[in-house]
């Protein structure tokens, strides 16, 4: 994927407890898509569209559970909230 434009939303601390990693979390936007290069260990992975709100609904329902995922579709619902 590429983006036009990129807007950084935040940043977490992945593990503060343990690890002290961080992670950003960015909103992308104006995206095209391009060609797949996948690792070998991602070679059987999926791509799935919903729209936001799906994104959101899939928060709630316990079909989205990574911490980082949750957070960044969270945000972006709020950040574009009309």
């Amino acid at each position: 994927m590429r983006a036009f434009e990129v807007e950084l939303l935040t940043v977490m601390w992945r593990m503060p407890a343990g690890a002290r990693t961080r992670k950003h979390l960015c909103l992308a936007r104006g995206l095209s898509t391009g060609e797949h290069h996948r690792d070998e260990s991602e070679a059987d992975m999926e791509l799935h569209w919903v729209t936001l709100e799906e994104a959101v609904a899939m928060c709630g329902d316990g079909r989205i559970t990574e911490a980082g995922t949750l957070s960044t579709v969270l945000l972006t619902a709020q950040r574009t909230a009309a």
